[in-house]
């Protein structure tokens, strides 16, 4: 708990332990509240998957159909950044949620790849990704600091697997890492 104190980089433990509580929500509220259906990645993913290849990701998913989900969270960390990488099967784009704002096409190209990869080897038949978009989210709330890129990663989470808007800025960081801590300790997203 010492990471989310204020002023503090989140560590990987702390973001994928948030992701992991995402994910249980979305799957226990599901059918009473329609939240879209969630699958968050490790912290590990993008960067093994960028660094080693599909190869050594493939079995990442043996339990999950990715494919049934309607989005999936990518926390990315590059650099000493934290970014989120989201993937909406909806409505077919990849999106880079970045709160210092930075240009991803690399990894928004190594993401649709993925797509094609992991619906080839669990579905033994090739992904259409014509009518896919890929983007850096625009107009989404930036931090002024170099502290708080996992907090900001995390709350876009958050906010994308309820469907709420962005309605948080960089003043709020402080409560939010509150709030993260009571969720942690109580094990559910408050």
């Amino acid at each position: 708990m010492q990471k989310l104190k204020p002023g503090v980089w989140l560590n990987d433990e702390i973001i994928n332990f948030y992701m992991e509580l995402i994910a249980i929500r979305s799957q226990s509220e599901n059918s009473e509240k329609k939240l879209p259906a969630v699958h968050c990645y490790s912290t590990f993913f993008c960067s093994t998957l960028r660094e080693k290849g599909y190869s050594k990701v493939r079995r990442w998913t043996k339990r999950v159909d990715v494919f049934s989900k309607d989005l999936l969270f990518v926390p990315i960390n590059y650099a000493y950044h934290w970014t989120l990488g989201m993937i909406d099967m909806k409505q077919k784009t990849i999106q880079v949620y970045d709160s210092l704002n930075g240009a991803h096409d690399a990894t928004l190209k190594l993401l649709l790849k993925y797509l094609q990869e992991e619906h080839q080897d669990k579905k033994n038949a090739p992904f259409d990704t014509s009518a896919w978009k890929t983007m850096a989210a625009k107009g989404i709330p930036l931090q002024e600091n170099m502290s708080d890129c996992g907090v900001f990663t995390c709350t876009f989470a958050e906010r994308l697997s309820r469907n709420h808007p962005f309605d948080f800025s960089q003043a709020d960081m402080e409560l939010i890492r509150k709030r993260m801590v009571l969720s942690i300790a109580r094990r559910e997203i408050l």
